[in-house]
């Protein structure tokens, strides 16, 4: 997925300007504290909408604040990890990975299932997050 960021979001003590082409391959953004690599990525996932500016994926306009376009990020399908992984302690790993799904729930089973196996959570189904390291709370973020 290719990835073409204008964006321009004005904040109190803070002004992101960011121009940026990401290639279609692994990439990482990196900056000191309070640069705004955080709302960038808020931006492209659409859950912050910039001030003006256009993100394009693959030919894809997911905002353009001159032709009022603006997908939400359900839409976007562009994964986002928050830094506090936002996971529910009282829901299980497998609780946790399936709350986003849609389908029924065998469909559900099966697809937590295999997202368990592939981010080595099977042993941990049943764990609830307190008993969980920060690595296999990252994991169960991410799977979800």
């Amino acid at each position: 997925m290719s990835l073409c960021v204008d964006v321009h979001k004005k904040l109190d003590s803070f002004s992101l300007d960011m121009q940026a082409e990401f290639p279609d391959a692994p990439t990482a953004v990196i900056g000191a504290s309070g640069s705004g690599k955080s709302m960038l990525l808020r931006c492209i996932a659409g859950i912050i909408t910039p001030d003006s500016g256009k993100i394009v994926s693959d030919n894809t306009v997911w905002y353009d604040d001159s032709a009022h376009i603006r997908l939400s990020p359900q839409r976007r399908h562009a994964g986002y990890l928050f830094q506090q992984y936002a996971l529910f302690e009282n829901k299980t790993v497998a609780g946790n990975i399936m709350l986003g799904m849609k389908g029924t729930k065998a469909e559900k089973k099966q697809a937590c299932s295999m997202l368990m196996e592939r981010f080595q959570l099977t042993a941990l189904a049943r764990h609830y997050p307190p008993q969980l390291s920060g690595g296999q709370k990252q994991r169960v973020a991410l799977a979800r």
